[in-house]
């Protein structure tokens, strides 16, 4: 497996850099992230893919892109700075939207640095959900999992014990979510820039909330 965090890295300073000179100006904040969360998102996502017998021992691009987005919902600590002052910054609400827009704009950055195992190729495409409807299911799947890391439930303390039992993650419910999000991933890249062929396509209702139309929008470049 190619050593990721130079990836987690480049990732988020592009993000990070693309949203100032193109978005900070339409939302009124640039964002930025602690490196310590970064390097910890890649320490967890590199333990998760390492000697795991659920997963191949090489794992490829897209499980390691849903490595990034599973350890990225929990860790990264992004800071939403305002560019005027006195401008109104996001709620705690909104932060949690917004990270969901962040992380999924990161992965086709994410992806364009990662190579086949097989091969040794670089992957080409940039990724995209195919659809508006998909991409808004997507960011509130991701919002839905991100609240907290799944953990197994401590044990009550017994009054002998000399400190709480302290909760473990529950790493087979982490797993079987990296299957998840590797599966949405790659069906995602194998869909961009093809020919669709589908009689609903176009065709289904959006009837987006506040926060899906800002979800339609967030990353339009004017």
């Amino acid at each position: 497996m190619q050593n990721l965090l130079p990836a987690f890295y480049k990732t988020i300073d592009i993000v990070c850099d693309d949203w100032k000179e193109f978005h900070s100006t339409k939302w009124g904040f640039s964002i930025d992230a602690s490196r310590k969360s970064i390097s910890r998102a890649n320490y967890f996502a590199v333990d998760l893919l390492s000697n795991n017998s659920a997963l191949p021992s090489d794992p490829g691009p897209f499980k390691a892109a849903a490595a990034f987005l599973i350890s990225g919902m929990y860790f990264f600590k992004f800071q939403f700075l305002p560019i005027k002052r006195g401008a109104t910054i996001p709620s705690e609400d909104e932060k949690a939207a917004w990270k969901a827009r962040i992380l999924f704009k990161s992965i086709p950055i994410f992806l364009l640095q990662l190579k086949l195992a097989n091969t040794g190729k670089q992957l080409q495409k940039h990724w995209d959900a195919p659809s508006l409807h998909y991409r808004l299911d997507f960011l509130n799947f991701i919002r839905w999992c991100q609240s907290q890391l799944p953990v197994v439930t401590a044990p009550t303390p017994t009054p002998q014990a000399s400190k709480p039992v302290a909760e473990m993650v529950d790493i087979v419910r982490v797993v079987r979510l990296v299957m998840a999000m590797t599966l949405i991933i790659e069906s995602c890249y194998y869909l961009t820039d093809a020919v669709l062929k589908c009689d609903v396509i176009d065709k289904v209702q959006i009837k987006p909330n506040e926060t899906e139309q800002i979800d339609l929008i967030f990353d339009c470049k004017d």
